[in-house]
């Protein structure tokens, strides 16, 4: 037809309304967790009106966020048949809080093989009330799947996590990458230092490299072994606050930053509460069903979108660092922004 001169070409990727398809990558992932194959859904329409070269530019930004492997071809019967932790924060539990309150308790899917001997969860203590509905919304969007335990944890003196009644585990947390002006390459390294740039590290980066690149993702016993390893190493949880994902804490494991350390950061060791700059990349381990529950390293560029990053915190008499201020959110594609 074209040699006759007939007709018009066709522009496969050139949709009619103006500002169609996906602007971003939260906005691309997010069309293709909700998209089902061969469903005429929004999720596919988001997918096939958005150009081509934006198609393979996201592509590759997925690639290196995934880390070190990727299985797209991982058997259902290969993915593994438990799930990471949820957190419940027990303040609003009035009264004595009873031996039951600091036990796991299975929930649904069936447990981990790692807990022993889970307490019922009608043998929990009768003034306790159990919350968490939306922590467990949130889990199920962001990993693909429900928690198989529970986690309460008792703090003295004061809530720590703002009141929230429930906090959702979203992986052991690896690295986080602060500074000013900092510059952050597409396997996660620092390309730039700017004016000055500081990475925290959580466990020890040469043996967790080295493991995350031997282990066999298939043997759920050698994944075990590694989430074993990496709580047994102090590695904190990042943890989202349901149901909008809007504050990301850091919970447990050791947090402890010493005077040498907050010196080499820039800040007064005998200050109680220590601004370390902006945080430009969170580094963490986890399994999500956008990933067919492949074991793997998540980096993800805060501020990515718009440039507005949090400031990561660190209250010494606590020894916990937070996160405060940013416009990333938690989504089932992951930490957005």
């Amino acid at each position: 037809m074209a040699k006759a001169g007939k007709g018009v070409r066709t522009r496969q990727y050139n949709p009619r309304r103006k500002n169609a398809g996906a602007k971003t990558l939260g906005a691309y992932v997010d069309a293709a967790v909700n998209h089902t194959r061969g469903a005429h859904d929004a999720g596919g329409k988001t997918i096939h009106d958005t150009p081509k070269a934006k198609r393979k530019e996201f592509a590759r930004e997925i690639a290196w966020r995934k880390g070190y492997r990727s299985n797209p071809e991982l058997k259902e019967s290969k993915k593994l048949t438990h799930a990471a932790v949820k957190y419940e924060n027990i303040s609003q539990h009035k009264g004595q809080a009873c031996q039951n309150c600091l036990h796991f308790i299975a929930a649904n899917p069936p447990r981990c093989e790692g807990v022993q001997s889970p307490i019922s969860p009608k043998a929990r203590c009768k003034r306790y009330e159990p919350t968490g509905s939306d922590a467990d919304d949130l889990y199920k969007k962001f990993h693909g799947r429900g928690p198989d335990k529970i986690v309460n944890l008792q703090i003295a003196g004061i809530d720590p996590y703002g009141n929230h009644p429930a906090l959702t585990s979203l992986g052991p947390l690896i690295r986080l990458v602060v500074g000013e002006g900092t510059e952050i390459g597409n396997d996660g390294s620092v390309v730039d230092e700017g004016d000055f740039t500081n990475e925290l590290t959580f466990v020890p980066m040469t043996e967790y490299r080295r493991a995350t690149e031997t282990m066999d993702g298939d043997d759920p016993q050698e994944v075990r072994e590694l989430k074993a390893w990496l709580k047994k190493a102090g590695a904190p949880d990042v943890a989202g606050v349901p149901p909008n994902g809007k504050q990301i804490y850091f919970v447990g494991g050791n947090q402890a930053l010493d005077d040498a350390e907050l010196r080499k950061l820039g800040c007064d060791p005998e200050k109680d509460f220590c601004d370390l700059g902006d945080c430009y990349l969170i580094e963490y381990f986890a399994q999500k069903r956008f990933d067919q529950f492949e074991p793997m390293t998540y980096y993800h560029h805060l501020g990515e979108e718009n440039g507005e990053r949090p400031r990561l915190w660190y209250f010494r008499q606590s020894k916990m660092l937070v996160l405060g201020g940013g416009g990333y959110i938690v989504k089932a594609s992951g930490i957005n922004n």
